[in-house]
């Protein structure tokens, strides 16, 4: 069986140096990216957080200052409705309700005069009674996140009698739409980012990878005997070199096998080609000390009639014409029986 230990090498191995370059580049990408987003986002939700948090409280803190002398003197609240009435009109984002319950746990003042001179429960007023401190809870009312900030509203600083109870409410999903604003964008801005970066690293594989591609399929086609190819890459880099030092090998490698066939062709005007097929042997360079087979084959011996008392009478350049006049209608027709000329006697 093959591990996922086992494979890894082998994936990467068999894959092409244009996908790695691209799971390089973005996996760098991706954790250089995902980390600075999710820091940032945390960082952004805390500080505008922390704001919100800190001017609802001050809110609170104000109405719970306004409505003391009133709490204390449990006549009108005709102060307290002017303010909270004002801060209504204002339209606060995400403010549901402002209320003042007296010490009794009874409505005296309520934003919305859905509540105003009714009585808390038990529950709820031994839950107030239970605060010293402001207190920021949350709470469900009719499938909403409800963020409320309860302050106790003491008589004052040296007498801490409590006298009654401020309370804000606030939509928490429109309270902190803000925050879910920013964090959609440093999302979006993440992705966007890593979109970009992918592009960018396609781009840079193909740039890197296409001379290379081109230097493989140049040696291809070289290493099908095509010497006369060379590679053209318009870079001056260590590829660019690369392929101006393949260059100058092929054109050696040329050289060498023009050469090469220089001396086959010498070599074949003394040993004829078919000599070395009855032989099996494809180069004169693999024929060997003491090579030989035996077959059955007709020899021919043909010699010219008076060619020394002839010789004699004729120059050098004259003795070449001649023969080379009778080989010329000899040897077509010697081919033409699949035979050959072994050797020249004289």
């Amino acid at each position: 069986t093959l591990s996922l230990h086992d494979a890894l090498p082998i994936i990467g191995n068999n894959m092409k140096l244009r996908y790695k370059l691209i799971l390089i580049i973005g996996g760098v990408a991706v954790f250089s990216v995902l980390p600075l987003a999710y820091f940032t986002l945390k960082q952004s939700q805390k500080i505008i957080l922390e704001k919100t948090t800190d001017v609802c409280r001050n809110l609170s803190q104000n109405i719970s200052n306004i409505a003391r002398e009133e709490l204390f003197l449990d006549n009108t609240y005709d102060a307290t409705e002017s303010v909270i009435s004002k801060l209504k009109d204002s339209k606060i984002t995400g403010l549901v309700n402002v209320y003042i319950i007296n010490v009794y746990g009874k409505f005296v003042v309520d934003m919305n005069n859905s509540k105003e001179g009714k009585s808390i429960s038990k529950e709820e007023l031994k839950f107030y009674e239970s605060i010293n401190e402001p207190l920021t809870d949350t709470l469900e009312r009719n499938g909403s996140e409800i963020l409320r900030f309860s302050f106790p509203v003491y008589l004052d600083e040296e007498h801490p009698l409590r006298i009654g109870f401020a309370v804000i409410e606030f939509d928490q999903r429109i309270l902190y739409a803000p925050v879910q604003s920013i964090r959609n964008f440093i999302i979006y801005l993440s992705f966007g980012i890593f979109i970009v970066v992918i592009f960018v690293s396609v781009l840079t594989s193909v740039a890197i990878t296409r001379p290379i591609n081109a230097l493989t399929k140049g040696a291809e086609i070289i290493g099908l005997g095509n010497y006369e190819h060379r590679i053209a890459i318009p870079v001056r880099d260590e590829i660019g070199t690369l392929a101006i030092a393949f260059n100058e090998m092929t054109a050696k490698i040329q050289g060498s096998d023009k050469l090469k066939n220089d001396y086959m062709v010498a070599y074949n005007r003394f040993v004829p080609q078919e000599f070395l097929k009855f032989l099996k042997k494809d180069s004169i360079l693999d024929i060997r000390l003491g090579d030989q087979v035996q077959t059955e084959m007709t020899v021919l011996f043909s010699d010219i009639r008076s060619f020394t008392n002839l010789s004699e009478t004729m120059t050098p350049k004259e003795n070449f014409d001649f023969l080379n006049s009778y080989l010329e209608r000899v040897g077509p027709v010697i081919r033409k029986h699949n035979g050959f000329i072994d050797k020249y006697i004289g």
